[in-house]
């Protein structure tokens, strides 16, 4: 949420002002939109800006915390005032799905009931607490991990590999569309325009590296059936130059590329003992396709290593000591889901939220002072779509 200004024109006095309204982003149907929640008016009785931004600030802690919680910076009495009052009045007019507010009772069609997005949320509601418990987001950022340098390398080998599965791939692209004439030719082969150009889009969707080499047209006979197609290489499409190249990345800055190279080589020495020793002790191997990854699994590694211990040695303080499978399968019987509804004004409601953790789940997050949910219940009503007549008049 945040303090959005909206500026007003008077026409019968022609006075400019501006008024402060408390909004809200979210998408619908991939594009981001804004909802009120509260006006707040022109606040003539605030000074500066950041007073109006500090009084957003809390209302919106009011109206996630049911309005059971206490100011965080330090806003003035005037400003706690004008957020208590605001705050009411959101639960008043129902602006938002607040705990305080009273029950909230509307008339639906319950054969519009949908749910959807439904997801596993307990084990990563779990990890995510435990890396804020650690401090590990803020001692990535002091360590400045974003000033990195780079080595541009060019490969023959990888080159000539590269080449040869961008040859596998287009040789198996042009199969697909020789399939495709071959349906439009024989008999009771596929000839439906719509569904020529779907199998096509598939095909593309398939091979999306090496479809943009390539032309296609659809000859058809004006009703609806398709009676040619026709796919040519683009001249000069495919440049082969950049084949083999890659960058190696680390965060020491200053290195010469010798020796830039020479650390990369025995890095990949170290990861090929790692395989070796993987393979040796019968434990599952992991391979990566690029250098980068290498690096991010070693990483990740080291930091899943931390969540895992942190979690398992806290409840084997409490007496637990189940694996970390057990634990993981446990937490995954909470879910995350969105719940759609059409009420009697055609409104199309939408809520978000996680289902009640079981008795076990609950018993892990009391163990380890871990909050039950990642967030409240979010709520949302989409009006229907306003259709407007041509005046032809």
């Amino acid at each position: 949420m945040f303090v959005k200004p909206y500026l007003k024109h008077n026409r019968t006095t022609g006075e400019r002002y501006t008024v402060y309204k408390l909004v809200e982003g979210y998408r619908s149907h991939g594009q981001v939109t804004h909802r009120i929640i509260i006006s707040f008016g022109r606040l003539d009785e605030l000074e500066t800006e950041q007073e109006i931004k500090l009084l957003g600030k809390r209302v919106e802690e009011l109206i996630i915390n049911g309005g059971r919680t206490l100011a965080t910076h330090d806003a003035g009495e005037q400003i706690e005032q004008l957020a208590r009052y605001y705050f009411e009045e959101v639960c008043r007019k129902k602006r938002y799905d607040t705990v305080f507010c009273k029950a909230e009772w509307e008339t639906v069609n319950m054969s519009t009931l949908k749910n959807k997005d439904a997801r596993e949320i307990g084990a990563e509601w779990l990890c995510k607490q435990a890396v804020d418990q650690l401090g590990i987001g803020n001692f990535l950022r002091q360590a400045g991990w974003e000033d990195d340098q780079y080595l541009w390398v060019r490969s023959q080998a990888k080159k000539m590999k590269e080449d040869n599965m961008n040859g596998l791939l287009s040789q198996r692209f042009e199969e697909g569309i020789q399939n495709i004439q071959e349906g439009i030719s024989k008999k009771g082969g596929t000839k439906k325009l719509s569904k020529v150009y779907e199998r096509i889009g598939r095909l593309k969707q398939k091979y999306p590296s090496v479809h943009l080499w390539y032309d296609i047209n659809v000859s058809d006979d004006g009703k609806g059936t398709a009676t040619s197609i026709n796919c040519h290489h683009k001249t000069g499409e495919y440049d082969n130059n950049q084949s083999g190249v890659y960058f190696l990345r680390t965060s020491i800055m200053g290195l010469d590329e010798h020796v830039f190279w020479s650390i990369y080589n025995v890095i990949r020495e170290i990861e090929y003992t790692f395989r070796v020793l993987k393979t040796d002790l019968d434990l599952r191997p992991i391979y990566h396709k690029t250098d980068e990854t290498s690096m991010a699994h070693l990483n990740l590694g080291i930091l899943a290593y931390c969540l895992v211990a942190t979690i398992r040695y806290q409840l084997k303080q409490k007496g637990i000591n189940s694996d970390w499978r057990e634990i993981v399968r446990r937490m995954n019987t909470q879910k995350c889901v969105t719940t759609s509804i059409v009420n009697i004004d055609q409104q199309t409601i939408s809520i978000r939220q996680c289902t009640e953790p079981a008795k076990e789940v609950k018993v892990i997050y009391d163990m380890l002072n871990y909050k039950y949910t990642p967030f409240t219940r979010k709520k949302s009503v989409v009006p229907p779509a306003e259709i407007f007549k041509n005046n032809s008049s």
